[in-house]
């Protein structure tokens, strides 16, 4: 007699939400810089989650979309967008939750800049993060980028269309895979020739890795234990530079082997190309290519990585991060090249009831403030 076998059927894929937000209006009155432009901030509730409860309730983050439009709504490029941050603020009530998970580390959700619109992670995977805990809320921050427009007789005013798309658990209908965020960013070393963060004697492995020297373009730098001085944005020069990092105890913190599943990389004008290099195994595991205006200044495209295989990376290899610019005005312009990981979270599990009465219990600073409104176009 023959044995029949057994007949599964597939889970139902999962129904993605999305909620559209505006910024407040903005306007190009100047020439305006990395880090100078205007700024548009904002704080809201994903209000299609928790809806009938009005309890708090986990979300699977699974994408974040943001461009610039002008007053009708229509698109405009992107050479006008600096960047903008979608972060979750009040980590405090999430921390009870989550207690020692990883992905509650940094507030900073998504990061979209010139050259790309949004960051959509493989299907069946997501950044958990929970929705509705008083003292906590998402906040959005548009800024500002103009380097070509330069008539100001009748200034533009635009604004910042923002998507995040998302799955709420209860209405999860098959497996999500949970990821966190770390990031690698290139740096500077200001006042000498080479130096590397917290190394002031490092190995011939390390040393490939070694931050060279440069002048930095704004005030954020800061020291090491060591007093060696850093900067994360620099003054770009014209012609080509080739600038290394090393990220893996300061900014990668690997606990344990895991994947990587998303890639951003962000860059300034005149960059040419980001690369991730597994300096314990020589390979260069994913580069970022960019490509530039022909007619103006800014970037137009950059390239990113999303897989559900992943990369693999491991906790006892070093990592560093390459950059590649070619600065050919004839001018000082500024520069940064930050890559955002998602990386596969082995330590989250969903909460229970006892962890989200812990959330529910907790009460942020009485001084901690928050930025102003934004406008809802609604949820779907």
């Amino acid at each position: 007699m023959l044995a029949l076998a057994a007949h599964c059927e597939p889970a139902p894929p999962n129904v993605e939400r999305r909620e559209v937000f505006y910024s407040p209006v903005l306007q190009v009155d100047g020439i305006y810089r990395s880090m100078e432009g205007p700024i548009g901030s904002a704080v809201f509730d994903l209000n299609g989650a928790a809806q009938s409860s009005k309890d708090p309730e986990l979300v699977w983050l699974t994408g974040f979309r943001s461009i610039v439009v002008d007053e009708e709504r229509k698109q405009l490029p992107q050479h006008f967008m600096c960047h903008t941050n979608l972060v979750y603020r009040g980590l405090g009530g999430h921390r009870e939750i989550f207690r020692g998970a990883s992905l509650v580390n940094k507030d900073k959700l998504f990061t979209i800049s010139q050259g790309e619109e949004q960051a959509r992670f493989p299907d069946g995977f997501g950044v958990p993060v929970v929705n509705g805990l008083k003292g906590a809320s998402f906040g959005v921050f548009n800024q500002l980028l103009n380097v070509n427009h330069k008539d100001f007789r009748r200034p533009l005013r635009l604004q910042y269309e923002n998507t995040v798309f998302y799955v709420p658990e209860s209405e999860r209908r098959s497996t999500i895979r949970p990821l966190y965020q770390a990031l690698g960013q290139v740096m500077v070393a200001v006042n000498q020739e080479q130096a590397i963060y917290n190394m002031p004697a490092p190995g011939d492995l390390h040393a490939q890795a070694s931050c060279s020297g440069g002048d930095t373009a704004s005030p954020m730098t800061f020291k090491d234990k060591f007093g060696q001085e850093f900067s994360y944005h620099w003054q770009l020069p014209p012609g080509r530079e080739v600038r290394t990092t090393l990220i893996t105890r300061t900014m990668l913190k690997l606990k344990y082997d895991t994947t990587i599943h998303h890639i951003v990389a962000h860059m300034h004008p005149f960059g040419e190309s980001l690369a991730l290099k597994d300096l314990t195994s020589g390979e260069i595991l994913f580069q970022s290519n960019m490509k530039n205006y022909a007619d103006r200044i800014g970037v137009e495209k950059v390239e990113h990585y999303s897989s559900a295989e992943g990369i693999p990376v491991y906790k006892d290899h070093e990592y560093a991060l390459i950059s590649t610019y070619n600065n050919t005005s004839n001018e000082i312009h500024d520069a940064m090249a930050i890559m955002y990981f998602f990386l596969l979270d082995k330590e989250f599990k969903i909460p229970d009831e006892d962890a989200m009465a812990r959330g529910r219990g907790w009460r942020p600073p009485e001084n901690e403030n928050h930025p102003g409104g934004m406008h809802r176009h609604g949820h779907m």
